[in-house]
């Protein structure tokens, strides 16, 4: 976070969510300045269990469900009991309880923290400041811009915006204007909600709930047309880091990945092409073999991962790699999760202190 003086930007979003940071990533596509503040981390409301969020497909558009599919093939996960199968295409033992349900429609899980940590990175990746840990402590509208105080890591910041998003979880109440986000989230036309002061004239503020995974990419495009923003649309068709897989075609990847990468262990190989897709070689880097990437936490987790989700995907703690970056604090012994936990202690991570870290971790 730079705090050497004031910066201005286009948009300033107030919360890193699955609709905060798709709005950051849309508008930086189009050229805006963008900074989003998160108070925590990304994806941090939302729920740790299960591993992974069932897409409603009888609800869900297909169109953007296949826009999903495309654009993340590494993030889906075929849920095979709910697949259409006739009873002679299931196992025996299974037709012989489950009635056919050939009509039933194809579904799929996503995890939905990661998809959130990628569609901020694309939007870093485009232009846009990610900010965790950056709480906003005072919201002022100007004439013509808002005038924004943000508290970080390294201090404190005073940033103007045209516009402003919210997307954190709390009220808002600006005048006469007030809105709340579990009843924007209980009513999918409240999603969106704009307001532009008593006399329609004055700085934007869009507040914006959190949806599904699969109307999330929709809903951003929603909020960029409502705020005007110059630019074509252009994320239907943009996959997100590592979703770039020919065809969309996972299983595919995953035989090439196996051939590439024989020496990791077959679990670990499949929960990292999951979680990165074709972005895997950069996070193993020049390794030759298991014991190249560094200390072992347990599960598959290394110090290697574990400096590339700092690099690149904003990680500071071992909640945030455990949690949100991945889901291995369900799988990990207590004294595996702890073994990670002291590993942050002792590098001490924050933004001014990466490159120190990572030095420690391949010294130890």
């Amino acid at each position: 976070m730079d705090i050497k003086g004031p910066q201005d930007f286009d948009l300033l979003v107030i919360g890193g969510g699955l609709t905060g940071a798709g709005i950051a990533r849309d508008a930086a596509g189009r050229g805006l300045a963008v900074c989003l503040a998160e108070r925590g981390d990304l994806a941090e409301n939302i729920r740790a269990e299960p591993e992974t969020e069932a897409v409603d497909t009888a609800r869900a558009d297909p169109v953007e469900r296949e826009r999903l599919r495309a654009n993340a093939a590494h993030l889906i996960d075929p849920s095979i009991a709910m697949r259409p199968h006739g009873r002679a295409e299931r196992p025996r033992w299974l037709a012989a309880f489950l009635p056919a349900r050939d009509e039933e429609p194809d579904a799929f899980h996503v995890d939905t923290a990661r998809l959130v940590v990628l569609t901020a990175l694309d939007a870093a990746e485009h232009g846009a400041q990610i900010r965790t840990r950056t709480d906003c402590v005072r919201l002022t509208r100007k004439r013509e811009h808002w005038a924004a105080r943000l508290k970080g890591p390294q201090g404190v910041q005073d940033i103007t915006a045209r516009q402003v998003v919210f997307n954190a979880g709390e009220a808002v109440s600006v005048g006469g204007f007030a809105w709340a986000p579990d009843d924007a989230e209980a009513k999918e036309s409240e999603a969106l909600r704009l307001d532009r002061g008593w006399d329609a004239r004055a700085p934007a503020l869009l507040c914006a709930a959190d949806t599904s995974p699969e109307a999330a990419r929709a809903l951003a495009e929603r909020a960029l047309a409502l705020l005007g923003a110059p630019g074509p649309a252009w994320t239907a068709i943009a996959p997100l880091p590592g979703g770039d897989i020919p065809d969309g075609d996972f299983d595919a990847f995953l035989e090439q990945q196996v051939r590439f990468f024989p020496w990791l262990p077959p679990a670990t190989l499949l929960r990292m092409a999951r979680a990165y897709g074709t972005r895997l070689p950069r996070v193993l880097g020049d390794a030759r073999g298991f014991d190249d990437l560094g200390q072992h936490f347990g599960g598959g987790l290394t110090a290697a991962e574990v400096i590339y989700l700092i690099h690149h995907e904003f990680a500071r703690s071992a909640e945030d790699v455990l949690w949100r970056r991945s889901k291995l604090a369900l799988h990990l012994t207590p004294d595996e999760c702890e073994r990670l936990v002291h590993w942050f202690e002792r590098s001490r991570i924050d933004d001014a202190a990466i490159n120190a870290a990572i030095v420690s971790a391949r010294g130890v």
